[in-house]
Formats: C-alpha cells, structure tokens, sequence
C-alpha cells in the first residue's frame, strides 16, 4: 500500500505517535528501520524529539507492521505501549476542566495546536453521544484498521486519565471488518465492540461527560487556556506570559520544574533561559512572580492555607508558611489582616 508521497504541513504529524513503533515491532520480531524506510520514513523519526513526520506514511508504517507481523491488534498494542497521548500543554488544559464534556469541548477545538492531522469530534444529537477520532488522511483511506483502532485507543486512555482507570464506553464501533479474534479488542476497550459499522467511535452516556474531572480554582482553567491559546496565535511577544500561564496550571501538580515547563513548549531547558533571558526574566523570577500573584489572590479569598499551599505547589503548609514570611515579612494572617484594614 503506497499513500501519497508528498505532505503539506496539514498532513503533518508529531513523531509522539510512532513513540512506542520501535519496541511494539521489535517484540513481534521485526526490524523497525526495514519497515519504515519500505514506507520512504526516516529512521531517525523513531529517536529525534520533536520531529514532524507525514501523516499518510505513519499510517502506511502502521498498517505494514500488522500486516508483516500477522497480528489484528498491532494499533491496540502500540497504543498501550505508548500509554496516555501526549498532547503537550493540551494535557494541562484537559485536567484543568471541570468535566468531561468541557474537556471534550476543549480537545475538539484545540487539538489543532498539537497537530492539525489529528481530528476528535463529539457529537450529541443522539441519546448516546458518539466520540469521534482520527487521523486526517486515515480517515480518507480503506484499509488502515490498525490506525483507527490506535487513535480510539488513545481516546480511550485519555479518558481513563482524566476519570479513571476502570472506565470503559458505552460501545465502540468500528467501520472495518471486524478480525477473525476481536477479543483483544474487546478486553482492552471493556465493552461490546461492534464492527462493519457506519462510523468509528465511542459511545458515551450523558453521564459519562457529566463527569466531574478535577476541583481547581477557574482561574487555572482560565490561565492553561489563555496558554494554548497563546500558542494557537504563534504569540512570540508576550512569551513570559505564556510561561508563566503554563507554571500556573503545572503549580498544582507539585511537580513545576523548569525541565517540565520546557518539555510543555517543545524545547530544552537551556533554549528556555535563554528565550527568558532576552526578556529580561529568568524560570525563578517567573514562578515567584506567579507564586505571588496566586498566593495574593487565594489569601485575599480566605481559602484556607493548606489549600492555599497545595495549589501553589508547597509540599506542607509549614513551608508555604515560610516562603510567604520571607517574601511578605509577615506571616499569611498578618496580611490578610493588614489587607483588610487598608
């Protein structure tokens, strides 16, 4: 099966979903770099971070693997592999919604951001909302079975991240023939699988976009959005804002490093302080400025200080306790008295 051979930046697509190619073909006794240079791929797509590869050829490499190794499952397994997708600061935004539905709303419309192969569409005419997604040129083409059950597949992990890992949908549907053995289809999606269908799917209740996925303060919600929206615009000018939206909505993980802020926007740590440094900021400046614009507001709030510390990324309020003495001169109910004297 040959697609086709030349890529706009449309059909486009981050080498993330080739992430676990290598050790899913290796473990079924292929040679990952025969099969992706029968597909006209650079190897070197399988180990350079960051790379943009051809969507149609991706899918190509995908399909021959299956079809070399003799398995109905290879998608299934390579989605596993990889684990939940990584969408960049699209993870962010997602954890930062309310519910289910927002965060499907949000998917939908920024997954372009990440690469503007990847379709996702939620559709709630019916009485089950159905949960589409794929790859732009897969969607076109018969015969990528693999491929679609790879992108539902990683539909599926996402939600299981961001409700649980013991959910399953309602059903799922696929419009390819179904294998002769769809048991691994089955045990992995945990629900009927039916296929021949009309579409490719999943089929929700409204329940499950009922679901609640996290507590955050809308304000965080508000600063990973305007954080993708940022990048959405291509934003150069205000790149300390962007970071600092980004630091924000990472505050609450407990895990803020300057490594994983970078890792959010595509570069390496030392790209970072120098994008800053031109700005006159540096990763410290950023997270203390952030730290105080946040401790401010939840003070002002009246939250209390062991909320107040877990959002702002403190492991013990005693420590949050600490950093605003040295910060304010003053400990967090002297300031909020003083602020409501002034």
């Amino acid at each position: 099966m040959r697609l086709s051979t030349t890529d706009s930046p449309v059909h486009l697509i981050p080498n993330v979903i080739l992430s676990s190619y290598s050790a899913t073909v290796r473990s079924l006794g292929l040679d990952p770099t025969e099969l992706l240079e029968c597909v006209g791929l650079d190897p070197r797509c399988l180990i350079v971070p960051n790379m943009q590869v051809s969507a149609s050829r991706a899918t190509e490499a995908i399909e021959l693997a299956a079809m070399k190794a003799g398995v109905t499952d290879f998608g299934i397994r390579l989605a596993l592999a990889r684990g939940v997708p990584d969408l960049g600061p699209l993870n962010l935004l997602l954890h930062e919604e309310p519910d289910v539905r927002s965060a499907l709303r949000s998917l939908q419309s920024y997954l372009h951001v990440h690469s503007r192969s990847m379709r996702i569409s939620l559709d709630e005419a019916d009485d089950f909302p159905i949960l589409r997604g794929s790859l732009v040129v897969a969607a076109a083409m018969a015969g990528t079975p693999q491929t679609t059950e790879m992108m539902l597949c990683g539909v599926l992990q996402t939600l299981r991240w961001l409700i649980g890992k013991d959910w399953s949908p309602a059903a799922v549907y696929f419009s390819h023939p179904a294998p002769g053995n769809p048991l691994p289809q089955k045990q992995v999606f945990g629900c009927p699988v039916e296929f021949g269908m009309s579409l490719d799917g999943l089929i929700l209740t409204s329940a499950d976009l009922r679901r609640q996925i996290s507590h955050s303060p809308p304000m965080l919600r508000q600063h990973a959005e305007s954080y993708v929206r940022a990048l959405e615009n291509g934003s150069r000018g205000d790149f300390a804002e962007t970071v600092s939206g980004l630091i924000a909505a990472m505050l609450p993980t407990g895990r803020c490093s300057s490594a994983r802020v970078a890792r959010h926007l595509a570069m390496d740590r030392a790209t970072l302080g120098r994008r800053l440094a031109a700005l006159g900021k540096t990763y410290s400046s950023l997270l203390q400025e952030t730290r105080q614009h946040l401790a401010e507001k939840f003070c002002g709030w009246n939250w209390p200080l062991a909320d107040v510390a877990d959002q702002l990324g403190f492991s013990s309020t005693s420590v949050f306790s600490r950093w605003f003495r040295t910060t304010y001169a003053m400990t967090p109910s002297a300031w909020r008295k003083a602020r409501r004297s002034a």
